[in-house]
């Protein structure tokens, strides 16, 4: 139960800086929330799927560990998709790209790193930290 604690923990912080502007042309005129990334289909599928890989009472470890990383990559999808398919008036696709690397604050790529940084954070978490099931098994085997 600590385990799954710590990952939700670890989850819910690393999406912190979807509260903050990410997009937008000028700061305080024209701003969007990182809130967009979760509120679309992908961004939602994303956390439900690690929610279901992290908190799903049966099942293989194997299923809710891919469960779990398919989450985390969908939050980083839903960032890029977001990022890629902002809707900005533009004469062409090449301005419009280039409008997405322009019109977006710092914290998008404060947000973008952290989920990456995700991933690896819940590597070591799931290798590292015992679980709760193992540390039982344990120490009622050396109490006989």
């Amino acid at each position: 139960m600590k385990k799954k604690i710590v990952l939700t923990a670890v989850f819910l912080l690393s999406l912190v800086p979807m509260c903050f502007s990410q997009y937008g042309a000028i700061k305080g005129v024209q701003e969007v929330s990182g809130f967009i990334n979760l509120t679309n289909p992908i961004g939602f599928l994303a956390i439900l799927l690690y929610f279901a890989g992290v908190w799903m009472p049966s099942g293989s470890r194997k299923l809710r560990t891919c469960l779990s990383y398919a989450g985390m990559a969908g939050i980083v999808i839903s960032e890029l998709n977001n990022l890629l398919t902002w809707n900005y008036p533009n004469v062409s696709y090449a301005d419009g790209i280039r409008n997405c690397f322009i019109m977006i604050f710092p914290m998008f790529y404060v947000g973008l790193i952290t989920s990456i940084a995700l991933v690896g954070v819940y590597w070591l978490i799931d290798h590292r930290m015992p679980d709760q099931l193992s540390l039982k098994t344990e120490t009622y085997g050396q109490e006989n």
